[in-house]
């Protein structure tokens, strides 16, 4: 049995090729994130690698430099991707500076495809945002018409 987590609002999103080497080296990659977090609410973030020939469990996946997984398995010469959901609280402290930087230590030879970021967010209202309906003419009618008919029963 599986769950998926829906989010309702808005995404954005943004990916990158390193330009990375098949070797041991580690990546790292700064998104500029756009949007004011004052004026949304953060709902998760979801950091997605592709990366090829991944034989061991060991390279570690870090999200301004906390650590937050490691790499998916793959397998001698395959390209895995590796899904790491980040809750949204952590999510809005790692995007507080309008950045966040993802780095991968890479403890094997392989090579990082590309690396992609997903943040669901909800638009906060503000009161501009409020819609007014207008009364129905007929409810104004039927009222204007009912209030002299109670008086008159008095």
């Amino acid at each position: 049995m599986s769950f998926v987590g829906v989010v309702y609002g808005e995404v954005w999103e943004d990916s990158t090729d390193p330009n990375d080497e098949y070797n041991s080296h580690g990546v790292t990659v700064t998104f500029n994130f756009p949007l004011n977090i004052n004026e949304i609410d953060i709902q998760n973030m979801v950091v997605e690698i592709e990366a090829y020939d991944v034989n061991r469990n060991n390279n570690p996946v870090m999200v301004d430099g906390e650590y937050v997984g490691v790499l998916e398995v793959g397998g001698k010469y395959t390209v895995e991707t590796t899904i790491i959901t980040i809750d949204g609280e952590n999510a809005k402290k790692y995007l507080s500076d309008n950045s966040v930087t993802i780095s991968i230590g890479k403890k094997e030879l392989l090579r990082i495809d590309s690396i992609k970021i997903t943040v669901g967010y909800i638009p906060k209202s503000s009161p501009s945002s409020i819609i007014k309906a207008p009364i129905p003419l007929g409810a104004i009618i039927l009222t204007l018409m009912t209030i002299p008919i109670i008086a008159l029963k008095r």
